[in-house]
């Protein structure tokens, strides 16, 4: 009924509402259907009707029932629920940079190991500077290579996240040997040489933090530790520390800073090498979040107490002192040791009155003398 009104009207489909339009208010219909359903005489509709073959009935034939094949539909898992960004909940990391230098500025310039009050603060600072040094870096690798634009490069370096998601995840939960033996594994199972990767993940890096995407930047900062460039592993150090991208974990980013610090003594300067001082602030920082700042302090040197030694100078012979004269056995005959005890007595010079240091001379040079004289009047 419907597809007959349509065709024998000029209104295409809006004839079924005048259609029903006319039935409604009693108007026999002129251009298609009557009130019972059966085309007007006269009408288009009749004549199209006319035109039709007569089809003979068909008796129904009874199908058999088509089967289908069971298809087991694998149970939706429930995913966990998400109410934070990969940043976690303290909000972009470049946002926190520029509160950071800010801050900076407001201060006169950045915190010292002297000059320290705030161990987190200090890490902050030097977590923002290290990300602006590897963008600039990163800028300027990529103005090196040719046939790529800079949103082509950014499209290839979104890869690195979901290839090293599990590593990533990992470093928030493993310490740091377990974590690169990992991303070692992943090294040797990815096909590219340690030249490519290395190359790629230090381009990659900057892109991670210019486009916040912290992800790339964790996992580029991986490849570039587990390929022996330690001196990478303070960005991973400053993510734990500060809780970008990870969770804040000050024990497992001792490890991280700490392959820094190692590497930075073997001259390995990533970031800014020119800059003096940085080692210093990361060391004394890193270990005052994790409450060993006493370990730094130098022990004091204890020198143990030596007994006073003098030299004692041998008492000079008093005037007219002769030796007395010996045997061949070596011993003194007892009458000239009688003379020479008298000599000697005699050649004692009198002291100078009010001299004590004569009087005492004299009085401890008869007390030696005393027993040759008891022994000769004997």
């Amino acid at each position: 009924m419907i597809a007959s009104t349509v065709a024998g009207s000029p209104y295409g489909l809006k004839a079924v509402l005048v259609a029903q339009r006319d039935e409604m208010a009693g108007i026999a219909p002129t251009g298609g259907m009557a009130a019972n359903g059966v085309p007007a005489p006269g009408s288009v509709a009749a004549a199209a009707a006319a035109a039709l073959p007569t089809l003979a009935p068909v008796e129904p034939v009874a199908l058999a029932p088509v089967v289908e094949p069971e298809v087991e539909e694998a149970a939706a898992e429930p995913g966990l629920p998400s109410f934070m960004s990969e940043a976690g909940a303290k909000g972009p990391l470049a946002s926190e940079c520029n509160r950071i230098g800010l801050t900076t500025t407001a201060n006169g310039g950045m915190v010292t190991a002297e000059t320290m009050q705030d161990a987190s603060f200090a890490l902050g600072e030097q977590f923002c500077l290290a990300r602006s040094f590897v963008i600039s870096k990163s800028d300027e690798l990529t103005a090196q290579i040719a046939g790529y634009t800079p949103d082509q490069i950014a499209g290839q370096c979104a890869a690195f996240g979901p290839a090293l998601k599990d590593h990533v995840a990992a470093l928030s939960l493993k310490p740091a040997a377990a974590v690169l033996e990992g991303v070692e594994g992943f090294v040797l199972k990815s096909g590219m040489s340690p030249a490519q990767l290395s190359g790629t993940a230090k381009v990659c890096l900057g892109v991670g933090y210019a486009r916040d995407d912290l992800g790339v930047a964790i996992g580029s900062a991986l490849l570039l530790a587990a390929m022996g460039e330690r001196g990478y592993a303070e960005f991973l150090g400053h993510h734990l520390s500060q809780g970008f991208g990870a969770t804040e974990r000050p024990d497992l980013a001792m490890d991280w800073y700490q392959m820094s610090l190692d590497a930075m003594e073997q001259g390995q300067m990533v970031v800014a090498p020119g800059m003096a001082g940085r080692d210093a602030v990361i060391r004394k920082a890193s270990y005052t979040i994790n409450g060993r700042a006493h370990e730094l302090e130098s022990e004091p040197v204890i020198q143990e107490a030596a007994l006073p030694v003098f030299d004692l100078v041998p008492e000079a012979a008093a005037p007219g002192d002769a030796a007395a004269p010996t045997d061949v056995a070596g011993v003194a005959p007892v009458a000239p040791v009688e003379e020479a005890a008298a000599a000697q007595l005699v050649a004692v010079p009198a002291a100078p009155q009010g001299s004590i240091m004569n009087t005492g001379a004299q009085a401890a040079i008869m007390a030696a003398r005393l027993p040759f004289m008891l022994f000769s009047s004997n």
